[in-house]
């Protein structure tokens, strides 16, 4: 080997090995809940990007719907792409229906091990998962309309900040798994995890149902 070479070698190795992991990521959904209910298996893509997850999906007769979560401020965002318009809930607060938020994780930094411990995960294990080396993390949480819930969570060795490439949520009445498929890091846009400006707010007439402030619409 040339000194030349050799030392474009050592720079290439030291160019891969200085390379910060990334944060964002995308991946094809897959949602499955036993015993069947609403509109059944749901598919769709997700995508992440520093502690904000997206989710779209087709939804019927409101066409398509992206659902961005912040995972800091626990507030989710259902975009409605042909209503043009949007409502954001406080995940903390019960939703409309009974139901929960998909995600029930606070992460308000990167470092996602640390957030999982703090909320009580506890790491289980490690396997290929989807195609993917990851992390096993389990917990239990109580839920008003579900009672306990047993939550596991697939991370992904080596992504900076909260990803994930199977979830698995099991209760005394209904499991409901969503897988990722196909998953990359990528560089994502910002503008992906909000909705557009010139979307209406219908966040205030949707208030209790939703988890935020207002009332039911007449």
């Amino acid at each position: 080997m040339t000194p030349t070479f050799r030392l474009a070698a050592l720079a290439a190795l030291a160019l891969c090995a200085a390379r910060p992991a990334r944060a964002d990521w995308t991946g094809t959904m897959k949602m499955h809940t036993e015993p069947a209910e609403g509109p059944g298996d749901q598919q769709g893509k997700i995508s992440g990007k520093a502690g904000k997850l997206r989710m779209e999906m087709e939804q019927g007769k409101m066409g398509k719907m992206a659902m961005v979560i912040d995972l800091k401020e626990q507030k989710m965002t259902m975009i409605m792409a042909a209503r043009h318009s949007f409502m954001t809930m406080d995940m903390t607060q019960p939703m409309m229906g009974g139901h929960s938020a998909p995600i029930h994780v606070r992460c308000e930094t990167l470092d996602v091990a640390d957030c999982l411990t703090k909320q009580g995960f506890k790491k289980s294990g490690a396997e290929t998962v989807n195609g993917t080396k990851s992390d096993k993390w389990e917990a239990d949480r109580d839920e008003p309309q579900s009672g306990k819930v047993h939550e596991t969570l697939w991370i992904p060795q080596g992504v900076k900040g909260f990803a994930m490439v199977k979830q698995v949520s099991k209760s005394a009445s209904r499991t409901t798994t969503l897988d990722v498929l196909d998953f990359k890091e990528t560089s994502l846009d910002d503008a992906l995890f909000a909705a557009p400006a010139d979307f209406t707010d219908m966040s205030k007439g949707f208030g209790p149902m939703m988890g935020g402030p207002g009332g039911r619409p007449q």
